[in-house]
């Protein structure tokens, strides 16, 4: 499929685009997809993208891709989650961000990672947050750090997310990261993810 047909097809043509047609898409292709168009595209044509291609997705495209149970956002594979951009995290809804499951969000790449809005991390489910690695977490920005849930914050079943961080992770945050929380967020942090902060760190 060429960028002129893509621009050509119905929303209900877009949907009876097969897994064997999307895996041929071009760049240019998967760039034409429209707002409109996008949300009709199955879970097996967004999977079978070749994720090089998911760069070329426009911000609008990416937002309009839906979050239900078994929907679009959940469709990307890891190593197609390997290819969203910066600007396209920071495009996407709260609900969109929380609807990375935990492996994909594995896949990010840092540089993608500081592109979600620090108003959408709280979304970010907790399981995401406890297989983070040591490159993501250091690429938080503090704004985002210090967006990370304590207590009864955040969206349930979210809540707490700084409580989720581990002592494997622990070396990862940096001193500017810390010097955003509070004291109630770093009393969230649990006992052997402290005892994993540097000295530099908490100065």
């Amino acid at each position: 499929l060429t960028p002129a047909q893509i621009a050509l097809l119905s929303t209900a043509q877009i949907a009876a685009i097969s897994a064997d047609n999307a895996v041929t898409m071009t760049p240019a292709a998967v760039a034409a997809i429209t707002a409109t168009q996008a949300p009709k595209l199955t879970t097996a044509a967004i999977a079978s993208l070749d994720p090089k291609t998911i760069s070329s997705l426009s911000n609008k495209a990416i937002v309009a891709l839906t979050t239900a149970s078994d929907a679009q956002i959940q469709a990307f594979t890891p190593e197609q989650a390997a290819s969203l951009t910066s600007s396209q995290l920071k495009a996407m809804t709260s609900s969109q961000i929380g609807a990375i499951e935990s492996e994909d969000f594995l896949a990010l790449t840092p540089a993608a990672i500081k592109g979600i809005d620090s108003a959408d991390v709280t979304s970010i489910t907790t399981t995401a947050i406890g297989s983070l690695s040591l490159a993501q977490i250091a690429a938080l920005t503090p704004a985002q750090f210090g967006a990370l849930s304590h207590a009864s914050e955040g969206p349930v079943g979210n809540q707490n997310q700084l409580s989720k961080l581990t002592a494997e992770q622990a070396p990862a945050i940096t001193s500017a990261q810390i010097k955003v929380l509070d004291a109630s967020d770093v009393i969230a942090l649990s006992v052997d993810n402290v005892l994993g902060l540097t000295s530099d760190d908490i100065k």
